[in-house]
């Protein structure tokens, strides 16, 4: 295996693993929330399984765009090293892929902006702020293209980190004071 086939392909099955393992997770989270909760009121349950059904969605496409585009470069492309056949790929399977990352992406970092409104008793100034790097990272991409071309690409990826930096930090300091110290 050349360097270059190893350096652009290792990083692409690790994060192909890593995602097939939160796909397995989500569905996990949904079969143990529709046995374990039956009591819950009916207004939250269908919230909780409204969104575990939209996140289960979203990641059972990009489970089958991720892994047709693998299918192309390892089984069709495996003995024709020409980039012509890596480029016979359909560009919409790619950009359909790119773009749903982006989708989900930003749909938990606005559902876990709620609940820092929620849990920091309605804390105008951090939520804000997570709303604020939320809209930053997430500005200037109004195209496919610019989600990989624009100029903007480390500033929305810091503000994108700064972001569930700020929401991990804001629900480890509201919710901390809430633990009794008893170990279940």
């Amino acid at each position: 295996m050349s360097a270059s086939f190893a350096s652009v392909w290792a990083p692409t099955l690790i994060g192909y693993s890593v995602a097939l393992a939160s796909y397995g997770a989500t569905i996990g989270q949904l079969i143990y929330y529709v046995g374990a909760f039956p009591s819950d009121r009916h207004l939250l349950k269908t919230l909780v399984r409204a969104a575990l059904l939209r996140d289960f969605m979203f990641d059972s496409a990009h489970t089958f765009l991720s892994t047709s585009s693998l299918y192309t470069s390892f089984i069709r492309c495996r003995k024709n090293f020409s980039l012509s056949c890596r480029l016979d790929l359909p560009r919409y399977l790619l950009k359909a892929g790119i773009f749903i990352i982006f989708v989900v992406t930003f749909m938990v970092q606005a559902f876990y902006a709620q609940r820092v409104w929620i849990i920091s008793g309605r804390n105008r100034v951090i939520t804000f702020v997570v709303v604020w790097h939320l809209t930053c990272s997430r500005t200037r991409t109004p195209t496919f293209e610019a989600l990989s071309t624009s100029r903007y690409q480390a500033w929305s990826a810091f503000a994108s980190a700064a972001c569930d930096a700020i929401i991990t930090s804001s629900v480890f300091y509201y919710l901390r004071p809430g633990r009794t110290g008893f170990i279940r």
